[in-house]
């Protein structure tokens, strides 16, 4: 957009002195709102005299709260590129520690791969708005035909490819006797085998297994980012499927590090709104490739799969 155009040329000239960000109600216009509105102070100077750190402070309601020093913090043009590698805008965090602490696991992040030399990030694999996919959705498969079920995100958790089924639309939890048994989950979309390896060699997705992840997704929640390994699935507009250049260790190493608790708390920071999208999603502190040593994988691989592997649908 243009604003973030506009604040990525601040921090590459050094012109951004401080962004200071404020919430309307209790202490600021509060007839108007509820904190429903924001508005900044942003002080910039000519370029390359700015400070080589810029002061920053976000949802502040009352003056008392803006004077807080634990608000306030202080981001280096490298540190807001560590954190932002593609749009180099400001990154949201409501304390000094918040900031500290990103900035440490993004410089962690930095030494490896970045995201989109390695990973592909497949979304609207089958999607409702494609007329195709729509009438095939519609369409009553014969008793003869393989039908395969287009999972919604909800119909998979952390680990969990088989967590709750769509019916009567609404999602119903599976139960963990029905999980010993179940190959998947029942849905209400369903497509022939043939159309299915049709869309995913089109896409370049291979077909016998899928690292998938939630695309809704709101840092208000219990998680931000949900991934597991599905099954021979199809899925919708509400979950992505990940490609991965690398091998299945790595895929495993992927999946632990998408579910990890410090993964989740930056990406709390990084999804503002309610979706993880290509943009967001390449932004976020994957670890690449050649920060696992052998030992590292010899850890995490055995674990994934004791939390994975629970249905002979996952046999590959």
């Amino acid at each position: 957009s243009t604003t973030a155009a506009f604040f990525s040329a601040l921090v590459s000239e050094r012109r951004l002195v401080s962004l200071h960000d404020f919430q309307t109600g209790l202490g600021f216009f509060d007839d108007v709102g509820h904190a429903r509105f924001k508005f900044c102070l942003l002080t910039i100077c000519s370029q390359g005299s700015g400070p080589t750190t810029a002061e920053f402070s976000f949802f502040s309601r009352t003056i008392e709260e803006f004077h807080q020093e634990e608000r306030r913090f202080r981001l280096s043009p490298d540190d807001i590129a560590r954190i932002n590698t593609d749009t180099k805008t400001a990154p949201i965090f409501r304390t000094k520690e918040d900031a500290q602490f990103a900035a440490k696991i993004y410089e962690v992040a930095a030494r490896g791969l970045r995201p989109a030399d390695w990973l592909k990030l497949k979304q609207n694999v089958f999607t409702s708005s494609i007329a195709e996919d729509l009438a095939e959705f519609s369409r009553n498969l014969g008793v003869s035909e393989c039908g395969v079920p287009v999972y919604r995100g909800s119909m998979f958790h952390q680990y969990d490819p088989i967590y709750a089924r769509f019916e009567a639309n609404d999602f119903v939890p599976v139960s963990p006797r029905e999980k010993s048994v179940l190959s998947c989950v029942q849905s209400d979309k369903m497509i022939s085998s043939d159309y299915y390896e049709k869309r995913l060699t089109s896409k370049g997705i291979r077909s016998n297994y899928h690292l998938a992840i939630r695309r809704i997704a709101r840092s208000t929640d219990e998680r931000t980012l949900i991934g597991a390994m599905l099954p021979s699935v199809g899925t919708d507009d509400t979950a992505s499927l990940i490609v991965v250049d690398g091998t299945i260790a790595h895929e495993c190493a992927l999946l632990a590090n998408l579910n990890s608790l410090v993964f989740d708390y930056a990406c709390s920071h990084k999804i503002g709104g309610t979706d993880i999208r290509k943009h967001n999603f390449e932004q976020l502190p994957i670890l690449g490739p050649s920060l696992y040593a052998e030992a590292d994988l010899t850890f995490i691989v055995p674990r994934v799969l004791e939390l994975s592997y629970f249905s002979q649908s996952l046999a590959a």
